[in-house]
């Protein structure tokens, strides 16, 4: 048999011949000499065209093993009912799943999916419900006792005979280059939703793609802030939405922080005040993928400054406008003092501020003033009034009452008035009664600060009887007996007795574990003996803990002196205890995945290595880490990449910046061997001060791999330039012997037409069909072979494409009675000349692939995002579910020439034309109930990066 595009015609043209041969040589044995040597000059035109067939398989076949230069990795079946249970698993599943095949069976596929992913796959599983065909989705897989795995997968519906979705039948393949990501990513998620659960803000993560918003924190009322960008967008007070996207803006142009404080409504009408700080995570090329931020509430807040300031504005007014002059004093310095007081002290507002007033009282006045006022200090109760001469800054002798008021943790105001005129009247009096007011005056100071000391003694024995009371410390008193005096509420609480004084129990209650309670009662005996004050910790063992608890001894004196008692106060330190055992263990923990990782991290300071885990050290070619402790770390570079390594190194020592961006560069390695490695340093801190964190991963076989793929793109597209140069060659090639074939026999059906008789003239009417629709196989393989080129893409109105194409099937479609029906479709960006061959292809197989009904194709289109979807559906023959992808192949037909003619060709080329779109062409059909062909296209961008939005009138394409 013959082998190349041509094999069947070829072989049915050769039978031809030889049944024309014997019917002639039967009929006329003497027959025409040039009649038998035109017969063998097409049997040698056909093995010239059986040779050109040939030769085109053979570069079919190159085009086939080269037009994809990537490696697939394997994929896995499985196959599940319409619930999604597993009916059949591939042998790959159980390592995969690490689950056994036997316990696979009859379990439902989702529950091995990460949660991440439940959502995505009961999306796909509703698609499949529908008979849609899923061609690529990535989800996690969460195997039994392993990490998260990510995989890509592709799925289809089982469809019966009689349409009903069976089952489902899955392909599943892990990512590799993702998986140890995926890893260092779920650790990463771990640490941040801890972080998140352990402060009071919200954090929040909105992911770009999906517009999806996840919350993270202890907010009750979490579940009213928006699940989504765009309701958080809607959320946002109209007044503060351009000042948040510019802030948003800023933030990705330049990387200056995004901090903005906005009103935000939440679900339930509330409109609160926050303060958002987030940053954006962009991918390798430099794009935000993801937002990740915080939220705090400071509607409380702001309301009270916004009420603090009218406070204030409503203060400076009244004070100004009194008559009297008015000070608040805080800590003997004047915070404020209006214009009044200025003029009554004779000095100008801006020295006063900075004075201490009692600089300005009589000198002899000055201790009496001071001693009164730390007084009032001490028992938080200010003078009514207090009168006092001052000299203002000319030397001018005033006298000033001044009227205290206290206002709030030990700030007051004074009230001051000019008094002098009344002063001076005042002592001329009193010069008179000095000796009898002196005595008198001696003895109303004495009972008034006998008086003041018996209430300062009184409220320092009511302060402390409080503070024991209220603090939270367990605070009791140890006598020299050893013997406990006195246990305050928290401690008797703990202890389970009595508070209050006279108790009559020894230290040993305190549920001291023994080896413990001897220290304990050392450190009291050294108390006593020498007077320290002595810090300690230790636990107590109760019923249902143990509890961590940090004391202090202070010795306790009586009147002459002498340590009569001791004072132990206790708090319970359990939480810090536990947090620091936590925290080593996290250390503990980190250190072991540092270990363990496969990239390398190292950590130099000033230049040189001060940390290597074990696969830096095989990296840098080292047999243990300590080998290059201490060494330079730029001595290991290639000379021609130190300068710019120690250049980012200074940089970052010096705090210029913080990280360095991910760099390729050569090592050279102890043993001499040169590898290419990626580097990204970040500063961290570091024992003594600052050190760089580096991480280095091994890219050599990377590079590698690299070079031979453009080594074979570069191959490939010569391969390709080639082969298009050949199929213009060989159409053309081709092209010149069946004219000469078609020449000859209808050359020969002229002039012995007669002769032959009506089998012979039938047999050349076979011949000359073939080789016509030979001839249309050569023009469509021509222009298939063209697909590849073509002008650049410019704005297509699909209006004008499906009307054009209308036009030249005007005679198809009257004919068949057809009816055409369609929706107003769209502009979108390609090849004006190949759409309009997917239009007039579509159509005319919509048309000529009908049953006994009349033919009615309805066209639409249909928009997702940056895509549009046109849909081709008709009422005719339909396509079994078996051939549904074997029609877009070259030369795969289903039906006879004589039933549908054709070439075969014509779905191939539609295919190819949408894939070099960037679209996708499909099927979707049940045998005897009409087709569905669909295409995707990307729809056309404005001058401005922007979509051209919906669907315009005539003219509309214009950008």
């Amino acid at each position: 048999m013959t082998a190349g595009p041509f094999c069947w015609q070829i072989d049915q043209m050769r039978e031809y011949l030889n049944t024309l041969r014997t019917s002639f040589l039967h009929q006329h044995p003497n027959g025409s000499e040039r009649t038998v040597r035109s017969i063998t000059g097409l049997e040698e035109l056909l093995d010239r065209l059986e040779a050109e067939s040939s030769r085109i398989a053979d570069l079919a076949s190159l085009q086939k093993e080269t037009g994809d230069c990537t490696i697939s990795p394997i994929e896995e079946e499985l196959i599940t009912d319409d619930r999604g249970v597993i009916i059949v698993a591939g042998d790959g599943m159980e390592a995969l799943l690490n689950v056994p095949i036997a316990s696979l069976k009859g379990k439902p596929w989702g529950i091995y999916l990460h949660p991440q992913s439940k959502d995505l796959y009961s999306a796909i599983t509703e698609r499949l419900g529908h008979g849609e065909v899923i061609h690529a989705a990535e989800l996690y897989l969460q195997p039994r006792n392993r990490g998260v795995c990510p995989i890509a997968v592709k799925a289809k519906p089982l469809i019966s005979a009689d349409g009903t979705i069976e089952g489902m039948h899955w392909l599943v393949r892990v990512i590799p280059e993702r998986h140890q990501a995926n890893r260092s990513l779920q650790a990463t998620e771990e640490r941040f939703l801890i972080a998140a659960e352990s402060i009071l803000d919200l954090v929040y993560e909105h992911e770009t793609a999906t517009d999806q918003v996840r919350w993270f924190g202890r907010a009750r009322d979490l579940h009213q802030y928006p699940v989504t960008g765009h309701g958080w967008e809607e959320g946002i007070h109209p007044d503060d939405r351009e000042q948040v996207k510019r802030g948003m803006t800023m933030h990705l142009r330049t990387g200056a922080p995004f901090a903005e404080e906005y009103r935000l409504r939440l679900r339930d009408g509330q409109v609160i005040v926050v303060a958002d700080r987030a940053t954006a995570i962009r991918d390798r090329a430099g794009r935000p993928i993801r937002w990740v931020g915080a939220i705090t509430d400071i509607t409380v807040q702001r309301r009270a400054a916004e009420a603090l300031k009218q406070s204030e504005e409503r203060f400076r007014t009244l004070a100004e406008s009194i008559r009297d002059g008015l000070t608040i004093v805080e800590d003997r310095t004047v915070v404020y003092l209006n214009e009044q007081a200025a003029a009554i002290f004779g000095y100008p507002r801006e020295e006063l501020l900075k004075m201490n007033p009692l600089q300005m009282a009589e000198p002899e006045e000055v201790p009496l003033l001071t001693a009164l006022l730390d007084e009032a200090r001490r028992n938080q109760i200010l003078p009514e009034v207090l009168e006092f001469w001052i000299h203002q800054k000319d030397g001018s002798r005033r006298c000033v009452q001044n009227r205290f008021t206290s206002i709030k943790d030990g700030r007051y105001s004074v009230i001051t008035t000019d008094v002098t005129g009344r002063r001076t009247a005042d002592e001329e009096n009193a010069r008179y009664a000095k000796d009898l007011e002196e005595k008198n005056e001696e003895l109303r100071t004495a009972a008034t600060r006998l008086r003041r000391l018996t209430a300062d003694l009184d409220d320092q024995k009511e302060r402390l009887r409080s503070v024991l009371t209220a603090t939270p410390e367990e605070i009791l008193i140890i006598d020299r007996d050893l013997r406990i005096s006195y246990l305050n509420p928290s401690a008797a609480s703990a202890l389970q007795m009595n508070a209050g004084e006279s108790l009559d129990a020894t230290v040993q209650v305190l549920g001291i574990p023994g080896e413990c309670i001897s220290s304990i009662l050392e450190k009291v005996t050294r108390v006593f003996a020498g007077g320290d004050v002595i810090r300690g910790q230790y636990r107590r063992e109760e019923s249902s803990a143990v509890r961590h608890l940090a004391y202090i001894l202070s010795p306790i004196h009586d009147r002459t002196g002498e340590i009569e008692a001791i004072l132990m106060a206790s708090r319970d330190i359990t939480d810090r205890v536990t947090a620091a055992e936590a925290l080593a263990e996290s250390e503990r923990r980190y250190r072991s995945l540092v270990d363990l990782a496969p990239d390398a991290i190292v950590i130099h300071q000033q230049g040189r290595f001060v940390y290597l885990n074990p696969a830096g050290a095989r990296l840098l070619g080292a047999r243990s880490a300590d080998q290059l402790i201490g060494t330079e770390m730029t001595a290991l570079l290639h000379p021609d990449d130190r300068e710019m390594i120690a250049l980012r190194i200074r940089d970052m020592e010096a705090g210029a910046v913080n990280s360095a961006p991910l760099t390729e560069v050569r090592v050279l390695r102890s043993d001499g061997v040169q590898v290419t490695v990626e580097i990204t340093s970040a500063a961290i801190p570091y024992n003594p001060g600052q050190a760089i964190h580096s991480v280095l991963r091994d890219i050599t076989a990377r590079k590698k791999v690299e070079k031979d793929l453009q080594k074979a793109v570069h191959d490939l597209k010569e391969s390709n330039r080639d082969l298009e140069q050949f199929a213009y060659v060989a159409s053309h090639d081709l092209n010149e012997p069946l004219r000469t074939v078609l020449s000859y026999i209808k050359l020969l059906e002229e002039r012995y037409g007669s002769a032959l008789g009506p089998d012979a003239a039938e047999m050349i009417g076979f011949i000359v069909d073939g080789g016509e629709r030979m001839k249309e196989m050569i023009a469509d393989l021509l222009d298939y072979s063209r697909l590849t080129k073509g002008p650049a893409f410019t704005t297509v109105d699909c209006e004008d494409l499906l009307r054009t194409t209308l036009a030249q099937l005007e005679h198809q479609v009257t004919e068949e009675r057809a009816r055409v029906t369609h929706d107003q479709l769209p502009c979108v960006s390609g090849d004006a000349g190949q759409l309009q061959q997917v239009f007039l292809n579509l159509v005319t197989n919509a048309i000529k692939f009908h049953g006994p009904a009349r033919p009615q194709v309805h066209i639409s289109a249909a928009r997702s995002r940056n895509t549009w979807t046109f849909t081709f559906k008709d009422n005719g023959i339909g396509i079994p579910a078996d051939a549904q992808e074997r029609i877009f192949l070259m030369f795969q037909r289903l039906h006879t020439q004589a039933e549908y003619p054709g070439t075969g060709i014509g779905l191939a080329i539609c295919r190819k034309v949408v894939e070099r779109h960037g679209g996708e062409l499909w099927v979707e059909s049940n045998e005897g109930q009409g087709s569905t062909f669909l295409f995707t296209l990307p729809a056309p961008t404005s001058h401005h990066g922007g979509q051209v939005p919906g669907l315009l009138g005539q003219g509309r394409c214009k950008q």
